[in-house]
């Protein structure tokens, strides 16, 4: 394995497992790519990352693709907190950077739990809260729980041509 002894800039092509060709590394210019199973399943090109596309857009540092005629879940996190109680959460934060370079909370998704989270069904309830940011702090702004139940912080403003209810009425 002389890579792991090499230092430098090398000219190597391709490498294969010799025990497995259809797992390899793919060099190119700006590009590399994974095999497993003679098909490319993970790509860095540039600056962006691919993963089940060999030709990741661009516009998104990490593109996520599959060829599925039915649910495609192509993000799943999950909090390992076996605590029979509340504190297990799950989020995606979004921050946004300001005009000094410095990052800031913008918004979050968080799952919480509702209760315990035992192994018995009645006590895995979960709530979606979505939080944004008011003058650089995050707080939550709305909040669906588990019996279909939104709460909205603040005020409701209604725009034009809305409707809500269960009639439909404006």
């Amino acid at each position: 394995m002389a890579y792991n002894n090499s230092k430098g800039p090398r000219e190597f092509g391709d490498l294969k497992n010799e025990e497995d060709t259809d797992t390899q590394l793919d060099w190119d210019y700006d590009y590399i790519g994974l095999k497993t199973g003679g098909t490319t399943r993970l790509v860095i090109s540039g600056s962006v990352v691919g993963i089940g596309t060999t030709t990741p857009d661009t516009a998104a540092m990490l593109n996520i693709s599959k060829d599925v005629d039915s649910e495609f879940v192509a993000l799943k996190l999950t909090n390992e907190s076996d605590a029979a109680d509340t504190t297990g959460k799950v989020s995606i934060q979004f921050d946004l950077e300001d005009s000094s370079g410095n990052t800031v909370d913008a918004g979050k998704i968080t799952v919480e739990k509702e209760s315990g989270y035992t192994s018995d069904p009645p006590t895995q309830d979960s709530s979606m809260v979505f939080a944004t940011s008011l003058n650089g702090t995050l707080g939550t702004s709305m909040t669906l729980d588990s019996q279909s139940k939104l709460t909205l912080e603040g005020e409701i403003e209604v725009k034009k041509d809305s409707s809500f209810g269960a009639t439909g009425q404006s």
